[in-house]
């Protein structure tokens, strides 16, 4: 009697999914933050409320969320009190996420001034050799950030 009571409960448990998303204009190159939020997202977000969903994004990939801290003592730090977990990141990792985003923009292959704009000044700077979307596509390509 005590297991099926126990089966009854444990089917109204909500499965954690979580939310992981990256965020190319904080520190200085961008930061990767880890959600409890109930929502299986994979985004790349810009301050300005821009949001492009990446590979993956709904995928039972994103369900079960995997931190790295424990998460009695992670990070509450935002409006809605979801534990989430911010994790400063490399050129070297931030910019794989966007060039995989420059090649899924809505406006076409490379055509999306915001992605390119965080490619060429995460990687270069504000003195990027060539024109935005050049710079882009020549770091992505050339530089090994597209696997």
């Amino acid at each position: 009697m005590n297991k099926f009571f126990l089966l009854f409960l444990l089917a109204f448990i909500p499965s954690a999914n979580a939310g992981v998303y990256y965020y190319p204009e904080k520190n200085e190159s961008g930061i990767k933050v880890i959600c409890d939020d109930t929502l299986p997202l994979h985004r790349l977000r810009f301050d300005d409320g821009t949001e492009y969903a990446l590979k993956g994004d709904g995928k039972r990939k994103y369900r079960n969320p995997k931190f790295a801290t424990n998460k009695l003592t992670g990070r509450w730090a935002n409006p809605k009190n979801i534990w989430c977990e911010y994790v400063g990141l490399s050129k070297d990792e931030i910019l794989p996420v966007l060039c995989q985003a420059g090649l899924k923009t809505d406006k076409g292959i490379w055509s999306d001034n915001k992605i390119n704009n965080a490619i060429a000044s995460i990687k270069f700077g504000q003195n990027y050799p060539d024109n935005l979307q050049a710079t882009a596509y020549k770091t992505c390509n050339y530089g090994g950030y597209l696997k």
